[in-house]
């Protein structure tokens, strides 16, 4: 579906691709691209790419309502989603950390059976495994928030002293 914004994006990213191409075409990469326009003070690609990162960006703000709490999306939507979260996450821990934290509402048997597909170091554990391990990183979390939370509010705690001063003693 076409929206001005999504057009206007596309037109932006079409500019780039052109003043690229015409005034840095010996450059290998988009940041050397960069690089060279800065250098040579080019202010309409430097405008340009400015005006595109803006748009990136608030094309990117209005895309996040599937992170509310209880908001079903599609699946496909959310593979996609866990699939890039896979990739960009390195250890095991940190992208259930972050899949877990980004598809609460989604059930965990679903959860599991995805991160099984996708992350090669999940693959060897079995469904009910990854379950376990989705469920402690969600209730260990939270049992960690709580007692924390519920430490500062009973507590009057005194300003700690500064280690690095001294009494008059």
């Amino acid at each position: 579906m076409s929206t001005p914004a999504n057009d206007t994006l596309a037109e932006l990213r079409s500019t780039i691709e052109q003043l690229a191409a015409q005034r840095y075409s010996a450059a290998s990469n988009a940041a050397e691209v960069e690089q060279l326009a800065a250098a040579a003070g080019d202010c309409e690609f430097l405008l340009a790419r400015v005006r595109q990162l803006e748009a990136e960006r608030d094309h990117a703000s209005v895309q996040v309502p599937w992170l509310t709490p209880n908001r079903q999306s599609p699946a496909k939507e959310s593979l996609k989603r866990i699939g890039a979260i896979c990739q960009a996450f390195p250890d095991l821990f940190s992208a259930m950390l972050v899949v877990a934290a980004t598809h609460q509402s989604a059930p965990r048997d679903a959860l599991a059976a995805t991160l099984r597909q996708l992350r090669p170091d999940a693959a060897e554990l079995t469904q009910a495994d990854v379950e376990g391990l989705l469920t402690s990183i969600l209730n260990g979390g939270r049992q960690a928030y709580d007692a924390v939370l519920r430490t500062r509010k009973s507590q009057k705690r005194p300003a700690a002293p500064l280690s690095w001063m001294k009494s008059d003693d």
